[in-house]
């Protein structure tokens, strides 16, 4: 036995009784199994579901009394250990599915025997079929448009049926509200049937919004685009107009003859005295 080797029997040694420790405090929360090898492959033994038996070796000898004392009381922590020894079992698989499957069998037969005793013979728990489907979904209907006033609710399939058959409808309105809108702005299609996703391309020479999805107006005819020189010379030709009018405006009023309040009044001739 080298000196390495001793270390590390030591070492492992030492890690074990950390373990114990923590493992006989019900108030520690976490026990460190993974610091070492033989910590990991111990922790089933060491407070999990194994049957653990521990030899303790002593020597009675003068010079191996301190050995002997930490033997002992490394047994006397293992002793303060509890295990809940379980038995390993194996299922199969494809046995197992049997048995749900014939449980659910004897679970559905004594819940139609309950309702067969509370008077509820009509209760089904089977899957609706497409005629059944198609009954519910105009009843929701007529429910909607308040013809019905209420949905006897039977069962818990019932319930999710009905808002399977509620999703339905409100898809199919979603359809029909967005085919009236491609109508009505003359939205373009692809070849394909599915809405452009351009948003104001210019390579069919128009322009405007070709994304149904929004309230857009469809595209534009090549003779509806303003041309930026066209622009620029309308904004001229608005300046041009609104500076002669300030100028007219300003020739008006210097060229107005007086007011008669403005009028400087003639004094009469001096009277000169006859003589």
């Amino acid at each position: 036995l080298t000196k390495k080797e001793a270390m590390y029997i030591n070492q492992s040694l030492t890690f074990l009784e950390q373990v114990i420790i923590a493992v006989a405090d019900r108030k520690r929360e976490h026990v460190p199994f993974r610091q070492s090898k033989l910590t990991h492959v111990l922790k089933d033994s060491i407070g999990g579901n194994c049957n653990t038996v521990m030899i303790a070796n002593i020597w009675g000898e003068s010079a191996q009394l301190e050995e002997t004392i930490s033997t002992l009381r490394f047994g006397t922590r293992m002793m303060c250990v509890a295990n809940e020894p379980l038995q390993n079992v194996h299922f199969d698989p494809v046995l197992l599915v049997k048995e749900y499957e014939q449980e659910i069998k004897s679970l559905k037969m004594e819940l139609a025997m309950h309702d067969t005793l509370a008077n509820r013979s009509n209760v089904s728990y089977e899957a609706y079929t497409e005629t059944q489907q198609f009954d519910l979904q105009q009843l929701i209907r007529r429910y909607i448009s308040g013809t019905v006033t209420e949905i006897e609710i039977v069962n818990l399939r019932q319930v999710k049926e009905i808002f399977k058959q509620f999703k339905a409808i409100v898809l199919s309105q979603e359809k029909e509200i967005e085919a009236r809108m491609i109508q009505k702005y003359n939205i373009d299609l692809t070849a394909d049937g599915s809405k452009s996703s351009r948003r104001g391309s210019f390579a069919d020479g128009g322009v405007g919004e070709t994304d149904g999805t929004g309230f857009g107006l469809g595209v534009a005819p090549p003779t509806a685009k303003l041309e930026k020189a066209a622009v620029v010379e309308s904004r001229k030709l608005k300046s041009r107009k609104a500076t002669k009018e300030r100028l007219g405006s300003g020739a008006k009023k210097t060229s107005q003859p007086p007011s008669p309040q403005e009028e400087i009044p003639e004094l009469p001739p001096p009277i000169t005295p006859a003589l």
